[in-house]
């Protein structure tokens, strides 16, 4: 009778675990679109508008909200937990915008892996020479790009440096006269 028991608990908790880690492949209802099918945003799509300033910026903030469900946060600001896939495939595992600032960062799930030698092609970025923090530590290697006053940062994976595991974006720093 004891097994019996266990097993019908099994079987009414594995479907209820799986929900809760599931890749959210439908974008929830009415948050706005980033093309005029609905569809969910592709990676490629996310660096390409970020390259076109702030009305790119406002086009990458836009879409996050079509596969993210988006939190209102203090300041307002949004917040957003993954795991959220795109149409290409490939899952985001979180979101940061803070309006005022102008600055979005996105979590990038490791597999399927973005390869940062791709990323950087599509925006332009080159690789910042520091990889290592002020203690010595690996904590990956960083990708910058400066386009139309928007900086477009990525960082990747410590020590193997094969995949990206986050996006920045954010007004470049004005330059001191």
């Amino acid at each position: 009778m004891r097994s019996l028991a266990f097993v019908l608990t099994l079987a009414l908790c594995l479907p209820a675990c799986n929900a809760a880690n599931s890749v959210k492949d439908e974008p929830p209802g009415d948050r706005g679109q980033f093309s005029s099918s609905g569809r969910a945003p592709t990676f490629e799509s996310l660096l390409t508008s970020a390259k076109k300033g702030p009305t790119g910026w406002d086009e990458v903030s836009a879409a996050l909200g079509t596969v993210f469900d988006l939190k209102a946060l203090p300041g307002d600001s949004l917040s957003g937990k993954g795991p959220a896939r795109l149409s290409d495939g490939r899952v985001l595992s979180l979101v940061s915008i803070n309006n005022p600032a102008r600055q979005i960062d996105i979590g990038v799930a490791a597999e399927p892996c973005v390869a940062p030698a791709w990323a950087a092609h599509i925006v332009g970025a080159r690789l910042n020479p520091v990889y290592q923090d002020a203690h010595g530590v690996d904590r990956g290697r960083q990708y910058d790009a400066t386009i139309n006053g928007m900086l477009i940062r990525f960082n990747t994976t410590p020590v193997t440096y094969r995949c990206v595991t986050s996006i920045h974006i954010y007004p470049a720093p004005k330059e001191r006269p």
